[in-house]
């Protein structure tokens, strides 16, 4: 086990805001009813159990029009009232327009001095309008660019970055690989490959159950190990999807999985993956 460990995607909801609409669906859908129910600090100490998280990376999940500001305001308190160390990737609606994108990161930008970034899931495609005034307001000041794309279209996203050698980049969920079979996997590896050899971007180890529904390291050992042997160690970091890998067991089998895959690393590369990384990205108190 890590000495320390920054979980560097994880999210809180209240349920009740309406700011998630269709996870009653989406739990039923993928038989997991538990994700139809608050996810608070509580929860997640529970979740964790004695595996050593001490820094978290909170990412905006809110799909209504522009409830991520409300989000950010509620879990900058929640932080606050519960002492956690916590940092926060925020939202955009990538519809708007360039003065209103911008009055929004402004406004995420104040409301706390943990907003590390901005990830944004729809409407954001490469060539869509809304992508300069983003990576323009990112690097101007100096925060993360958390990446989203699956490997169809990185070769497209890599051609966006070089316009923007100064951002800091963190490719979302080791690179969102489509489907758990050769063919996606080979799609997959010559994607991350690209971005790591072309970019100077960070990976996240994470999301990889909604690839592989498990967390059985053998099915989790073919996206990882070739993940940390393509970007570096100086380049990948740990990841938990919580609450949404709940899909595919607790953070306890989560961990276990990983341990299996990376246990034998040295304490030094461990600690890399684990936390030093992140911290350094993220802009994390040492």
């Amino acid at each position: 086990m890590p000495d320390r460990v920054v979980d560097t995607h994880m999210r809180f909801w209240d349920l009740a805001t309406g700011w998630y609409p269709g996870m009653a669906d989406y739990a039923r859908s993928v038989a997991t009813p538990e994700l139809a129910s608050d996810f608070g600090p509580d929860d997640y100490q529970q979740a964790v159990g004695s595996f050593p998280v001490d820094k978290l990376l909170h990412i905006s999940a809110a799909l209504t029009p522009r409830s991520y500001l409300d989000e950010l305001r509620w879990a900058v308190k929640l932080a606050d009232e519960h002492h956690l160390d916590m940092r926060y990737i925020g939202c955009v609606d990538a519809t708007m327009s360039p003065a209103e994108i911008v009055a929004d990161l402004n406004a995420q930008q104040a409301m706390t001095s943990g907003f590390a970034g901005i990830r944004v899931v729809y409407d954001f495609e490469p060539d869509s309008p809304a992508v300069h005034t983003v990576l323009s307001w990112l690097t101007e000041h100096d925060v993360v660019f958390d990446l989203v794309t699956q490997p169809d279209e990185m070769a497209d996203w890599i051609r966006v970055l070089e316009r923007f050698p100064d951002l800091t980049v963190s490719l979302v969920h080791t690179g969102f690989p489509t489907a758990d079979n050769d063919d996606a996997h080979a799609e997959w590896l010559e994607a991350v490959q690209l971005c790591a050899r072309e970019t100077r971007a960070s990976c996240k180890v994470s999301g990889l159950s909604m690839t592989t529904n498990t967390f059985e390291p053998t099915a989790l050992r073919r996206w990882i190990e070739p993940a940390i042997e393509t970007f570096g160690w100086d380049r990948v970091m740990f990841g938990s999807n919580f609450p949404i890998h709940r899909i595919a067991g607790t953070y306890q089998e989560l961990q276990a999985g990983f341990d299996a895959v990376i246990g034998d690393a040295t304490a030094d590369e461990q600690d890399q993956f684990y936390a030093r990384n992140a911290i350094e990205v993220y802009g994390f108190e040492p």
